[in-house]
């Protein structure tokens, strides 16, 4: 607090100091929010990072498993369960999720099972 009277203080006087401040202060804030809105966060630490989620194209992806073989299906349902399990706070579960789901479902409509027949 002392600290922002004494440089007011100083700065009394020199309007160009003043616009100087204010257009820097606008110019982080902008920056701020295009980081935001490109999907960054900042940290409490005030560095920047980026939600590092997977997209799926879900009809694409399940238009995919139609060519895959029941044993191909499975692998991709354990795979995915042991991915989720192994870290339940990844930013990517929702991904696994739905690979899961989507695999469960090709073979359901198949009358497979995920343990054989």
């Amino acid at each position: 607090m002392f600290l922002t009277f004494v440089t007011m203080l100083l700065f009394i006087g020199e309007p160009d100091m003043w616009d100087a401040i204010r257009n820097r202060v606008r110019t982080i804030k902008t920056a701020s929010y295009q980081k935001l809105a490109e999907g960054n966060y900042e940290r409490a630490d005030g560095s920047w990072g980026h939600h590092s989620t997977k997209h799926m194209d879900h009809a694409g992806y399940q238009e995919s498993l139609k060519t895959k073989t029941d044993d191909e299906l499975r692998h991709i349902i354990k795979d995915a369960d042991e991915a989720s399990r192994a870290n339940p706070d990844n930013l990517n579960n929702g991904y696994y999720q739905d690979e899961m789901h989507y695999a469960l479902m090709e073979l359901k409509l198949r009358g497979k099972s995920y343990r054989g027949s």
